[in-house]
Formats: C-alpha cells, sequence, structure tokens
C-alpha cells in the first residue's frame, strides 16, 4: 500500500513538473464568465407563456435533472462532476492508507467501549474507540504520516479550482456542493486530515462566492445608474430566470447542505437589488404629470411581468417568494396605469361620478339631482358626449396608445397587417385589463343613474356590449 502511494505521489509530482494538474482542465469545456453584466449562453428562454410569447417553451431546471441524470454529455462536462470524481478517487486512496497506519502502528484493537456495549451505531463506535485507545501524540503521529503522503493535494486542488473558475466563475456553486458532501463524510469517518483540507478550501470559495454575488448587484446598480429613459425590459431582469436555471442545475441533490442556504439568501439580495434599481430606473419624472407617472408605471409593468412569467416557470421553491412580490408590483402599477390612460379619454363622465360619489356620502340618493352641479341637464349633457360611436372612437385611440408604452409590443401590435395583439406580450394582460376597467366604471355609472336619476328616465348612450365590441376590433391575434 505504501509503494502504492508512493508510486501515485511520484507520478502527480512529475505531472505536476510538467505543468499537468491531477485533474487536467482541458477535459472541460466551459461557458464565458456568468454575470448579469455578460450576454450569457446558448438556450436562452425568449419571452413568456401564459404571461409569453405564443409557441414558446420553457423548461425548469429540475425537469432537466431527471432526464439527464444518467446521460454523459458527449464532450462537455460540468467542472463539479469532474471534482467529485477526482475527490471520491483521492478520498478513496486516503481512508485506504489512513486504515494501512491504523494497522501498521497496531492502534485499531481499542478495548470495549460504552458504545460496543449499548449497541449504538459504528460511527458513534468508532469516535468512542479513539477516544478511548488513542492519545493526542498517536493521532499526531497518524496526521503527520498523512501529511507526508498527501500534503500536494492542497495547492493541487487550490491550483485546479482556480483554472477552473478563471473559465466560469458560476460553476464554484457546484464545486462548494461537492466539497460540502465529502466534508460530511470526512467527518463522519473522523479524518481529521481530510476535515482540515476540506475545510480550508470550503472557507476559501465560500469568499469567492460571496465576491461573485456582489459582483452581480453591482452589475444591477451600474444599470441602474446609466439608463436615461425607458428601453423596455431591463438586461437583468431577462437574464436572471437563465442565471437561476444554470445555478439550480449544479444543486441537484443539495438539500441539507450549506450551499443550498447560501444560494438561496443570494437569490433574496439580488432580487431586492433588481427590484430597488427598477424602481429608480422609473423614478417619477415630475410627481403630478401624467408623462411622468405613465413611464414609472410602464417600467415596472413590463419588466414585473417578464420577471413573474419567466421565473414562474422554472419551478424553483426558493424563488416563488419572489415571483408573488413581483406580481403585486405588478398589479399594483397595472392599476394605476389603467386610470390613468382611461382617464384621458373618459375625463369628463369619470369626474362626474366620482363627484356624485362623493356627494352620495353626505347626501341621499334623491337628493343628488337637487344639486345645481349634478342636476338632470348635467346628467343628461355628460351622457351625450359618450354614445357607441364616440366609445369606438376612444378605444381605437387608446389602443394606439397603450401599444406604444409597451416596447414589447410596439409597431408590430399596433400595425393592421398584424391582426391585432401578438399573444402572449405584456400587452395582453394590460389591454385586457383596460376592457375590465371599463366595463367596471360603465356598470357602476348604470347604477348610479339608477340610483340617484331613476325619475328622469336618462341612461348611458353606450352598454356593455359596446364596450366589448369596440375591445374585440383589436381582437388577440392567433
Amino acid at each position: 500500500m505504501f509503494s502504492t502511494c508512493i508510486a501515485f505521489v511520484k507520478k502527480t509530482s512529475e505531472d505536476t513538473q510538467d505543468g499537468t494538474p491531477f485533474a487536467s482542465s482541458s477535459l472541460i469545456k466551459l461557458s464565458p464568465t456568468t454575470g448579469f453584466s455578460s450576454s450569457l449562453a446558448t438556450g436562452v428562454s425568449k419571452s413568456a407563456a401564459g404571461m409569453r410569447r405564443a409557441g414558446t417553451i420553457i423548461r425548469s431546471p429540475i425537469e432537466g435533472r431527471n432526464r439527464d441524470k444518467d446521460k454523459i454529455p458527449d464532450g462537455d462536462t460540468r467542472a463539479s462532476e469532474i471534482f467529485d470524481f477526482v475527490l471520491a478517487q483521492l478520498t478513496s486512496a486516503l481512508y485506504r492508507e489512513n486504515e494501512f497506519i491504523t494497522d501498521f502502528l497496531q492502534i485499531n484493537e481499542a478495548g470495549l467501549t460504552f458504545a460496543d456495549y449499548m449497541g449504538l451505531d459504528n460511527y458513534f463506535r468508532r469516535q468512542a474507540a479513539r477516544a478511548a485507545g488513542l492519545s493526542q501524540s498517536t493521532l499526531k503521529l497518524v496526521r503527520g504520516a498523512l501529511d507526508l503522503i498527501f500534503g500536494f493535494l492542497p495547492a493541487e486542488l487550490k491550483v485546479w479550482v482556480d483554472t477552473v473558475l478563471t473559465k466560469d466563475k458560476l460553476e464554484i456553486i457546484g464545486i462548494i456542493a461537492c466539497l460540502e458532501r465529502f466534508l460530511v463524510d470526512a467527518e463522519e469517518r473522523g479524518n481529521q486530515f481530510l476535515m482540515t483540507m476540506l475545510e480550508k478550501q470550503h472557507i476559501r470559495l465560500k469568499a469567492i462566492f460571496e465576491r461573485h454575488v456582489k459582483e452581480q448587484i453591482t452589475d444591477i446598480e451600474q444599470t441602474k445608474l446609466s439608463s436615461k429613459k425607458r428601453q423596455g425590459v431591463a438586461h437583468f431582469v431577462k437574464h436572471f430566470p437563465i442565471y437561476i436555471g444554470r445555478v439550480e442545475n449544479q444543486l441537484i441533490g443539495a438539500d441539507g447542505l450549506e450551499i443550498r442556504v447560501s444560494v438561496d439568501a443570494a437569490y433574496e439580495r439580488i432580487v431586492q437589488s433588481i427590484f430597488d434599481s427598477l424602481k429608480q430606473m422609473a423614478k417619477l419624472d415630475g410627481e403630478g404629470e401624467d408623462k411622468g407617472q405613465l413611464n414609472y408605471h410602464v417600467i415596472l409593468i413590463e419588466n414585473m411581468h417578464n420577471f413573474v412569467a419567466e421565473t414562474s416557470m422554472l419551478e424553483v421553491g426558493s424563488v416563488n417568494v419572489f415571483c408573488r412580490r413581483a406580481e403585486a408590483i405588478y398589479d399594483e402599477n397595472l392599476s394605476a396605469y389603467i386610470k390613468i390612460v382611461l382617464r384621458r379619454p373618459f375625463a369628463r363622465i369619470i369626474d362626474y361620478f366620482e363627484g356624485v360619489e362623493h356627494l352620495l356620502k353626505t347626501t341621499a340618493p334623491t337628493e343628488v339631482a337637487n344639486n345645481n352641479i349634478y342636476s338632470k341637464s348635467a346628467l343628461r349633457k355628460v351622457v351625450r358626449e359618450f354614445n357607441s360611436k364616440d366609445l369606438r372612437k376612444h378605444v381605437d385611440a387608446l389602443f394606439l396608445r397603450v401599444g406604444k408604452h409597451f416596447s414589447e409590443a410596439s409597431g408590430k401590435a399596433t400595425s393592421e397587417e398584424s391582426g391585432g395583439i401578438v399573444p402572449g406580450t405584456v400587452l395582453v394582460g394590460v389591454w385586457k385589463a383596460c376592457e375590465e376597467e371599463l366595463l367596471r366604471i360603465t356598470e357602476l355609472f348604470s347604477r348610479r343613474i339608477a340610483q340617484c336619476y331613476s325619475s328622469t328616465g336618462i341612461t348611458l348612450e353606450y352598454t356593455a356590449p359596446d364596450v366589448e365590441a369596440a375591445f374585440r376590433r383589436h381582437h388577440i391575434g392567433s
């Protein structure tokens, strides 16, 4: 056994002197460094389905794991898989050597311990035997022998890992997960030498991962500072689902490891930075101006729509909470946006019935018509301005305006050749919400007329079916 290890060490040393690390980095084909500032690898999902473009399918990383877990990619092996294979070979040799030294020094025949007497698991028996039978000097002798044989490993591990990370920094997650698995095994076996060696690498790599997370946040914040105007979906929102997919594919079976907690915490920090940056980019330029308010809401609607549509399709449990937060922001801004865009064509009738609502708080419904501002003649004048023909004209203008606000549907969605709104775009949801809100306030107007002006015989000169017909003119294309 000793001769075998000596030959192994000698061969490794010779390879190192020739510039070949113990596992050649030429075995690995890695993607370029991944971050929010770079264009990510192939396989990028397009837009949203449901809240996505038609025909686009995005696969969950979990689905890919189950389908390809026993398949070896042609010419493309993940760094963490190679690292796992190498560590399995090295730790196996190290454990055998440790057993040989134990036999050689005749320190494996410990007396009966309480763990033996109680029939505890083998792990507790081994720990009790070591504590009872081995002195500190003997343990130091064993560690010294292992260090003499395997002392080259820490430096080799560092060189190899650093080489991998220069090719793709994101591979650090799978490597840390691999290290933590072997650390657990080393702790169960009570191998102090291996535990110390792996723990040093683990501490170093955790620090590198922390720097990686800070780099992603810095990239996002730099975009926030450099963006001067609305330009559709921010690139870091587009790339975040791809980033999650690459990370999650390295965390197969890592639910009980520390890296799982670290990655979830990193997601939280990155998503918070994304949301904060979007709000900064969408910051109101003139609080009371419609244009400034519209730009604010449009930016958040577009980006939150994309975030929810793409991220929710990944089916990763730890990011579901972020989708719910994004949905809440989306709903809040969509509601505010619709009220602003509907007010321009329907401002007069909306203002009139808002006044009626306010008056009803202090006045009986039968007394509303006696008010000079909200009299029978005032109502008749308002409703005459909004007949079915006027409604179609206002809805046509509204469609053009809404279409221009959303870059994802601009031009194509508002052109006659497109046949209507492109399915799956953010404009689909916005346009549907506009219809629902106009139907809601139309019903409210009718109720208030029936409540406060029932004896006048006045009704709205357009109906809910007229609203539906006007919106169908700009139907969702097939």
